[in-house]
């Protein structure tokens, strides 16, 4: 682990003190956990390189059966979105 110094005001020193006291832990702890959590919210926002990793990791694996159905399903106009979300039919006239 690095060693980092920084200097602050008091007043800020102070809330952050009293942040840690509250949470029975110490202040570089207090600090450490909030930075950490900081930069994963940062990660995990929509569009983030991180986030857009996940999302091509988590896509799931489609069968033959299920690209044959879509095709199938386009060639109809019936347009389908995730199960439990949303679902919409369109006719061609």
């Amino acid at each position: 682990m690095s060693n980092l110094t920084i200097e602050l005001p008091e007043e800020l020193a102070r809330r952050l003190e009293s942040m840690a006291a509250a949470r029975h832990t110490t202040v570089p702890e207090f600090v450490v956990d909030g930075l950490t959590k900081l930069v994963a919210d940062r990660d995990s926002r929509p569009g983030s390189p991180a986030s857009i990793l996940r999302a091509i990791a988590e896509v799931p694996l489609v069968s033959a059966a299920d690209a044959d159905d879509l095709d199938a399903a386009i060639s109809r106009g019936v347009c389908r979105f995730v199960e439990g979300m949303c679902s919409r039919t369109r006719t061609r006239g």
